[in-house]
């Protein structure tokens, strides 16, 4: 579940603790946890 609007309300909401970081860091991130999220979903 990525979120509304194309996942804009997802990077909208991105964790900054790391301090701000560009679209390509940001998408890089997802894509990785993404990753990982469909290869759980895809061994159930």
């Amino acid at each position: 579940v990525v979120g509304s609007n194309s996942g804009e309300e997802t990077l909208a909401h991105w964790p900054t603790s790391r301090g701000v970081m560009t679209i390509e860091e940001a998408s890089c991130e997802v894509l990785k946890y993404l990753d990982r999220v469909w290869d759980s979903l895809s061994t159930s």
